[in-house]
């Protein structure tokens, strides 16, 4: 995983698996990016007022909150451009994406799946 091609990018993750959420964000940092890390919904609010991140990466079951509820809010208000949801894909989950929120990468997939999904959200957002 060396440097990236493309403009880093300030990534938030919200995770209510800390140990997860870190690896994640230490592998974006590994790929150029900086990454930070939120385990539940305050937490990421505070985050997001303090820095203007280029995309999300949420677990759409959090244990305080919906993160598709969080990210549908969020884009509407302007909070945030782009989310990738990073969460154990079922067939409730894939019901609930039909609103075309964001990209939904699965949990156990390769972090070059999440990456690839995460610049693509970016770049997308980008040039609209």
């Amino acid at each position: 995983m060396g440097r990236p091609a493309y403009q880093a990018l300030r990534i938030l993750v919200l995770d209510d698996n800390l140990l997860l959420g870190g690896a994640i964000c230490r592998c974006f940092a590994r790929t150029g990016h900086a990454a930070r890390f939120a385990a539940e919904a305050g937490e990421a609010a505070r985050l997001a007022e303090e820095t203007r991140f280029d995309v999300g990466v949420f677990d759409i079951e959090l244990g305080s909150a919906c993160g598709l509820s969080l990210a549908a809010a969020w884009l509407a208000a302007g909070r945030i451009p782009a989310i990738v949801f990073f969460s154990a894909i079922t067939d409730y989950d894939r019901k609930r994406m039909a609103t075309a929120l964001g990209t939904l990468v699965p949990k156990d997939a390769d972090f070059r799946a999440l990456l690839a999904a995460v610049v693509a959200a970016a770049e997308a957002h980008r040039g609209s």
